[in-house]
């Protein structure tokens, strides 16, 4: 399960509609920053990064490990963990593409933003629930008032 707190769930759909704004139409990617207990993710904010995919980054994102050292190190200062990734698809659903699934890594969710006209239509998180078939499953999600301690 997902807990995210309202105010970082407001940080990240900002993030992901940026690109609308800007009318640039590319994937918005980035880490969930918290903890974990168990199956269940405790997201505190988002922390947007560069999508490094060198083509095609309508369809997809690239995170650099450069990008990812640095954020650990920013979470890990905080007393914190990244637990996950979240990015946009630009004009389509909250749905895992192929690529998306063959890039899942195990113990971690991921939440995907839908957004179309420059406005979020739906939120989904996911993770890989069984690393030998790859198989992916919907996680639920609850939104929590306000921030996280």
């Amino acid at each position: 399960m997902l807990i995210i707190s309202s105010d970082a769930l407001a940080q990240i759909d900002t993030a992901c509609t940026r690109g609308a704004h800007d009318k640039c139409k590319h994937e918005i990617c980035g880490f969930l920053a918290g903890h974990m207990t168990g199956t269940e993710y405790y997201v505190q904010f988002g922390l947007p990064v560069p999508n490094s995919a060198e083509f095609d980054q309508e369809h997809r994102y690239e995170i650099t490990s450069g990008a990812f050292n640095h954020a650990d190190r920013l979470v890990q200062s905080q007393g914190l963990q990244i637990v996950g990734v979240f990015h946009s698809h630009p004009n389509g659903r909250a749905q895992p593409s192929r690529l998306d699934m063959d890039y899942f890594f195990p113990g971690w969710i991921y939440l995907i933003i839908g957004v179309s006209a420059g406005t979020v239509n739906e939120r989904r998180a996911f993770c890989l629930s069984d690393i030998h078939s790859r198989t992916i499953t919907q996680a639920d999600m609850r939104i929590t008032r306000g921030t996280m301690a």
